[in-house]
């Protein structure tokens, strides 16, 4: 089999998998079908802003700034304050939980409710979640029996990490892996997610690797056991030595491959994107919802970002809930009120998909993933945000990528061994090469 490699797809997996295969020797191709490359991790740059598409945020703890440092990509940036976060409860602002400090004096939690909130915290990063894969979001909390509003300090903090309201749904060991995670901090990125693109399209090219945007993929097959990739308006690509797919979600993957799809409940968001002038020095820099899916971050406070402040205020959009920019306005006038009058640009995205698919407690959370090796087809596998065991968001797309790249670098495996022959079985071990860690 040759060593031509082509990645569908140019987001932040299609790029990670094909700068390890490029890293690796293998002759590798990017198809993009849009003009530009990123998918979601686009930043739109206007007026000297960059506004990502919503709040994204790099976890210190996951899987996605591994792989990136293994590329030789650590994009800088800064970490938000807490220390003057406030909660929305009832229609008002209060002093918000984020510290040790905050949970202590607050007074939306009794004495018994900060202990309960304070011992789950401390609980959390040493769980074992190998149990929980099968447990909704929704029943793991009821078996933590918090008191109170303590029940809905947890459920906010999982909407708040994993960008989901879905209790009912999403799986306890996403749930509670993603809370963890978030404890060791989140990193908002100068300049905006592009950085990331920018620097993995780099580390692309310096490997080799040819990329192509504007080019639309038909299908992905095979053809007595060689991968196909044909093109929208005709033509083929050569994938001889595979083919990740790494566009779109569970129901592009079928489409491309006439696989049947999966079982998918995306993660979805209503948001505002709003850029000013400036941010009010006595305004909270961050604000979440306890008893309701609301989030709003000055994102300028810790990264350079534009001469002003650039502000995200999301509601997170539950199995069949409807945006409500009204709403979404409303939290900014509590928590600057008159940010009208210093409004240079504001962006309103009604329904962004945030993740393709959250992992579901009825197909087993994480470990009920599809793995990156797409059934029935040698040589083709698939990368993104709902692929493999590992993570959610970019953290999944990228800890993807590398497993994706990995399967097509194993030797394929050669005939058996005459009997009494001595030689060392074939190295099945594969390895992404360029430093990335497995």
């Amino acid at each position: 089999m040759g060593r031509d490699v082509v990645v569908v797809g140019g987001g932040l997996a299609g790029l990670a998998a094909a700068t390890a295969l490029g890293r690796a020797g293998r002759d590798v191709t990017v198809l993009e079908a849009a003009g530009r490359l990123g998918g979601r991790a686009a930043t739109e740059l206007r007026d000297g802003f960059a506004l990502n598409l919503g709040p994204h945020a790099l976890y210190l703890g996951g899987a996605g700034i591994r792989v990136l440092r293994g590329l030789g990509v650590d994009p800088p940036g800064g970490s938000p304050d807490l220390s003057r976060a406030a909660m929305l409860f009832e229609g008002a602002l209060h002093p918000g939980l984020f510290t040790a400090r905050g949970l202590a004096t607050s007074r939306l939690l009794g004495l018994g409710e900060r202990a309960a909130v304070a011992a789950f915290l401390a609980r959390l990063p040493r769980a074992r979640l190998d149990g929980l894969g099968g447990v909704t979001e929704a029943d793991w909390l009821d078996g933590c029996r918090l008191p109170g509003r303590a029940r809905l300090v947890a459920e906010t903090l999982v909407r708040v990490a994993a960008y989901s309201d879905a209790p009912g749904l999403l799986a306890a060991d996403a749930a509670a892996g993603q809370v963890a995670r978030s404890l060791r901090g989140v990193r908002y990125v100068h300049g905006g997610w592009a950085r990331i693109v920018d620097a993995l399209r780099r580390r692309a090219v310096e490997a080799g690797v040819r990329i192509r945007t504007g080019v639309r993929v038909d299908a992905v097959g095979s053809d007595g056991g060689r991968p196909v990739v044909a093109l929208a308006g005709g033509g083929e690509v050569p994938g001889d030595g595979g083919v990740v797919v790494a566009a779109g979600g569970p129901r592009a993957l079928a489409r491309l491959t006439g696989t049947a799809p999966r079982q998918a409940v995306a993660a979805r968001a209503a948001v505002l994107d709003v850029a000013l002038r400036r941010w009010p020095s006595s305004a909270p820099g961050f604000v979440v919802g306890l008893d309701t899916p609301i989030y709003l971050s000055n994102h300028s406070a810790s990264a350079r970002l534009g001469p002003g402040a650039v502000v995200h205020v999301a509601a997170y959009l539950g199995p069949g809930a409807a945006a409500d920019r009204g709403q979404l306005e409303r939290v900014l006038d509590l928590a600057a009120p008159g940010w009208r009058d210093d409004l240079v640009r504001a962006r309103f995205l009604p329904d962004l998909t945030v993740a393709s698919a959250v992992p579901l407690a009825a197909e087993g959370g994480l470990a009920g993933r599809p793995d990156a090796e797409v059934a029935g087809l040698p040589g083709v596998t698939a990368a993104g945000d709902w692929v493999g065991p590992e993570g959610l968001l970019a953290d999944a797309s990228l800890a993807s990528a590398q497993r994706a790249a990995a399967a097509l670098l194993r030797p394929a495996p050669g005939p058996p061994a005459p009997r009494g022959d001595r030689r060392a079985a074939p190295h099945r071990g594969g390895g992404l090469g360029g430093g990335a860690t497995g």
